[in-house]
Protein backbone atom coordinates (compact mmCIF):
# COMPACT_ATOMS: atom_id res chain seq x y z
CA UNK A 1 0.00 0.00 0.00
CA UNK A 2 1.36 3.30 -0.99
CA UNK A 3 1.83 6.02 1.31
CA UNK A 4 -0.45 8.91 0.15
CA UNK A 5 1.54 11.15 1.86
CA UNK A 6 5.41 10.35 1.35
CA UNK A 7 4.81 7.84 -1.27
CA UNK A 8 6.61 4.87 0.66
CA UNK A 9 5.48 1.46 -0.29
CA UNK A 10 4.59 -0.43 2.56
CA UNK A 11 2.54 -3.74 3.23
CA UNK A 12 -0.87 -4.75 1.94
CA UNK A 13 -2.12 -4.81 5.63
CA UNK A 14 -0.08 -1.85 7.05
CA UNK A 15 -2.03 0.76 9.25
CA UNK A 16 0.63 3.54 9.17
CA UNK A 17 3.55 4.16 6.90
CA UNK A 18 6.95 2.97 7.62
CA UNK A 19 8.88 6.03 6.49
CA UNK A 20 6.78 8.95 8.11
CA UNK A 21 4.10 6.93 10.40
CA UNK A 22 1.81 8.56 8.71
CA UNK A 23 -1.97 6.98 8.35
CA UNK A 24 -2.26 4.49 5.38
CA UNK A 25 -6.21 4.09 6.26
CA UNK A 26 -8.42 6.17 4.18
CA UNK A 27 -11.42 7.72 5.29
CA UNK A 28 -14.55 7.57 3.01
CA UNK A 29 -16.17 10.41 1.34
CA UNK A 30 -19.16 10.33 2.91
CA UNK A 31 -17.52 10.02 6.61
CA UNK A 32 -15.46 13.15 5.65
CA UNK A 33 -17.90 15.16 4.15
CA UNK A 34 -20.22 14.40 7.72
CA UNK A 35 -17.01 16.21 9.52
CA UNK A 36 -16.60 18.62 7.82
CA UNK A 37 -20.08 19.53 8.07
CA UNK A 38 -19.76 19.32 11.78
CA UNK A 39 -16.87 21.52 11.72
CA UNK A 40 -18.98 23.94 9.87
CA UNK A 41 -22.00 23.75 11.95
CA UNK A 42 -19.67 24.36 15.34
CA UNK A 43 -17.60 27.24 13.64
CA UNK A 44 -20.73 28.74 12.86
CA UNK A 45 -22.48 28.19 16.24
CA UNK A 46 -20.03 29.49 17.93
CA UNK A 47 -19.73 32.86 15.58
CA UNK A 48 -23.29 33.24 16.56
CA UNK A 49 -22.53 33.22 19.53
CA UNK A 50 -20.06 35.37 19.66
CA UNK A 51 -21.98 37.67 17.24
CA UNK A 52 -24.62 37.47 19.86
CA UNK A 53 -22.82 38.47 23.10
CA UNK A 54 -21.55 41.47 21.37
CA UNK A 55 -25.09 42.64 20.50
CA UNK A 56 -26.30 42.09 24.06
CA UNK A 57 -23.35 44.06 25.42
CA UNK A 58 -24.30 47.24 22.59
CA UNK A 59 -27.66 46.75 23.65
CA UNK A 60 -26.99 46.78 27.34
CA UNK A 61 -24.62 49.72 27.24
CA UNK A 62 -27.41 51.72 25.35
CA UNK A 63 -30.21 51.03 27.77
CA UNK A 64 -27.56 52.00 30.96
CA UNK A 65 -26.52 54.99 29.18
CA UNK A 66 -30.25 55.59 28.86
CA UNK A 67 -30.88 55.19 32.45
CA UNK A 68 -28.52 57.53 33.09
CA UNK A 69 -29.52 60.13 30.66
CA UNK A 70 -32.94 59.96 32.40
CA UNK A 71 -31.85 59.80 36.00
CA UNK A 72 -29.73 62.98 35.01
CA UNK A 73 -32.60 64.90 33.51
CA UNK A 74 -35.28 63.80 37.11
CA UNK A 75 -32.24 65.06 39.25
CA UNK A 76 -32.14 68.56 37.59
CA UNK A 77 -36.28 68.52 37.83
CA UNK A 78 -35.98 67.80 41.46
CA UNK A 79 -33.08 70.43 42.10
CA UNK A 80 -35.41 72.92 40.13
CA UNK A 81 -38.70 71.91 42.19
CA UNK A 82 -37.00 72.42 45.84
CA UNK A 83 -35.35 75.73 44.15
CA UNK A 84 -39.05 76.90 43.54
CA UNK A 85 -40.31 75.40 46.95
CA UNK A 86 -37.32 77.52 48.26
CA UNK A 87 -36.22 74.39 49.87
CA UNK A 88 -32.67 74.49 51.57
CA UNK A 89 -32.15 70.78 50.90
CA UNK A 90 -31.85 71.72 47.26
CA UNK A 91 -28.02 71.79 48.14
CA UNK A 92 -27.78 68.46 48.56
CA UNK A 93 -28.09 67.83 44.88
CA UNK A 94 -25.13 70.21 44.17
CA UNK A 95 -21.58 68.84 43.53
CA UNK A 96 -19.38 69.98 46.15
CA UNK A 97 -21.60 71.90 48.53
CA UNK A 98 -21.34 69.14 51.70
CA UNK A 99 -23.58 70.38 54.36
CA UNK A 100 -23.52 73.69 52.93
CA UNK A 101 -27.80 74.78 52.56
CA UNK A 102 -28.82 77.01 50.41
CA UNK A 103 -30.00 80.52 50.47
CA UNK A 104 -33.08 82.32 49.82
CA UNK A 105 -32.54 85.52 51.92
CA UNK A 106 -33.83 88.89 50.09
CA UNK A 107 -35.35 89.30 46.79
CA UNK A 108 -33.69 85.31 45.61
CA UNK A 109 -36.89 83.89 47.15
CA UNK A 110 -39.01 86.15 44.69
CA UNK A 111 -36.30 84.45 41.72
CA UNK A 112 -37.40 81.38 43.36
CA UNK A 113 -41.11 81.88 43.64
CA UNK A 114 -41.54 83.22 40.00
CA UNK A 115 -39.48 80.44 38.41
CA UNK A 116 -41.38 77.78 36.01
CA UNK A 117 -38.97 75.89 33.62
CA UNK A 118 -38.93 73.25 30.82
CA UNK A 119 -36.78 70.42 30.43
CA UNK A 120 -35.86 69.95 26.88
CA UNK A 121 -33.37 67.14 26.62
CA UNK A 122 -30.73 65.24 28.07
CA UNK A 123 -27.49 63.97 26.47
CA UNK A 124 -24.13 62.32 27.63
CA UNK A 125 -20.94 64.63 26.98
CA UNK A 126 -18.54 62.38 28.58
CA UNK A 127 -17.29 59.60 31.12
CA UNK A 128 -19.85 60.36 34.13
CA UNK A 129 -21.10 63.82 32.53
CA UNK A 130 -24.50 64.48 31.19
CA UNK A 131 -25.77 67.89 29.98
CA UNK A 132 -29.36 68.45 30.51
CA UNK A 133 -31.07 71.35 28.91
CA UNK A 134 -33.31 73.34 30.38
CA UNK A 135 -35.55 76.76 29.70
CA UNK A 136 -36.70 78.53 32.73
CA UNK A 137 -38.87 81.61 33.15
CA UNK A 138 -38.14 83.88 35.85
CA UNK A 139 -38.50 88.00 36.45
CA UNK A 140 -36.42 89.74 34.35
CA UNK A 141 -33.21 90.98 36.11
CA UNK A 142 -32.20 93.76 33.94
CA UNK A 143 -35.41 95.51 33.46
CA UNK A 144 -35.97 95.20 37.33
CA UNK A 145 -32.69 96.41 38.67
CA UNK A 146 -32.99 99.33 35.44
CA UNK A 147 -35.94 100.27 36.81
CA UNK A 148 -35.02 99.92 40.57
CA UNK A 149 -32.30 101.99 40.16
CA UNK A 150 -33.36 105.10 38.18
CA UNK A 151 -36.38 104.67 40.70
CA UNK A 152 -33.66 105.08 43.96
CA UNK A 153 -31.79 107.35 42.31
CA UNK A 154 -34.67 109.93 41.89
CA UNK A 155 -35.46 109.36 45.30
CA UNK A 156 -32.97 109.27 47.16
CA UNK A 157 -30.32 111.00 45.23
CA UNK A 158 -26.79 109.08 43.74
CA UNK A 159 -25.04 108.98 47.03
CA UNK A 160 -27.39 107.11 48.99
CA UNK A 161 -28.16 103.80 46.31
CA UNK A 162 -26.36 101.51 47.39
CA UNK A 163 -28.55 101.93 51.10
CA UNK A 164 -31.63 101.84 49.44
CA UNK A 165 -31.28 99.86 46.15
CA UNK A 166 -32.15 96.36 47.18
CA UNK A 167 -35.53 97.89 49.03
CA UNK A 168 -36.80 99.08 45.91
CA UNK A 169 -36.40 96.20 43.76
CA UNK A 170 -38.68 93.99 46.75
CA UNK A 171 -40.86 97.08 46.48
CA UNK A 172 -41.18 96.28 42.77
CA UNK A 173 -41.62 92.62 43.11
CA UNK A 174 -44.12 93.38 45.67
CA UNK A 175 -46.02 95.15 43.66
CA UNK A 176 -46.14 92.37 40.92
CA UNK A 177 -45.13 94.66 38.02
CA UNK A 178 -42.00 93.10 37.50
CA UNK A 179 -41.50 91.84 34.04
CA UNK A 180 -40.27 88.12 33.36
CA UNK A 181 -37.86 86.56 30.91
CA UNK A 182 -37.27 83.45 29.44
CA UNK A 183 -33.65 81.77 28.99
CA UNK A 184 -32.31 78.46 27.79
CA UNK A 185 -29.74 76.87 30.19
CA UNK A 186 -27.45 73.76 29.80
CA UNK A 187 -27.10 72.09 33.72
CA UNK A 188 -23.91 69.70 33.56
CA UNK A 189 -24.77 66.81 35.76
CA UNK A 190 -21.87 64.47 37.04
CA UNK A 191 -22.33 60.70 38.09
CA UNK A 192 -20.28 60.60 41.11
CA UNK A 193 -20.24 56.97 43.11
CA UNK A 194 -23.99 56.25 41.60
CA UNK A 195 -25.25 59.86 42.38
CA UNK A 196 -26.72 62.75 40.20
CA UNK A 197 -24.99 66.25 41.42
CA UNK A 198 -25.30 69.20 39.22
CA UNK A 199 -22.87 72.04 39.18
CA UNK A 200 -24.08 75.01 39.63
CA UNK A 201 -22.09 76.90 37.48
CA UNK A 202 -22.71 80.22 35.20
CA UNK A 203 -24.81 79.00 32.95
CA UNK A 204 -27.47 77.75 35.53
CA UNK A 205 -27.38 80.57 38.21
CA UNK A 206 -27.73 83.05 35.10
CA UNK A 207 -31.54 81.06 34.33
CA UNK A 208 -32.18 80.87 38.29
CA UNK A 209 -31.42 84.71 38.61
CA UNK A 210 -33.76 86.04 35.27
CA UNK A 211 -30.10 86.47 33.24
CA UNK A 212 -28.42 88.38 36.03
CA UNK A 213 -25.11 87.33 35.01
CA UNK A 214 -25.48 88.04 31.42
CA UNK A 215 -26.43 91.83 32.66
CA UNK A 216 -23.11 92.14 35.01
CA UNK A 217 -20.94 90.92 32.39
CA UNK A 218 -21.87 92.99 29.88
CA UNK A 219 -22.05 96.21 32.51
CA UNK A 220 -18.11 94.83 33.16
CA UNK A 221 -17.53 94.52 29.65
CA UNK A 222 -18.72 98.36 28.98
CA UNK A 223 -16.37 99.97 31.28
Amino acid sequence: MKCIKCGKENKKNAKYCASCGASLISTPAKKQKNIKRRIFLTVSILFFLAAGAVVILLVSGILQENRDKDRAQAAVTEFLERYKACDPAASELLAGTGDIEMSYEGISSSFADELSYEVISSRKDSDDLYIVEIQTTTIDFEKLFTVSAEETVKNYGEDNVTDHLLDVMQQKITGDTCETKTIPAQVSVLKINGEYKIQMDGSLANALSGGMNDYLESLAGGE
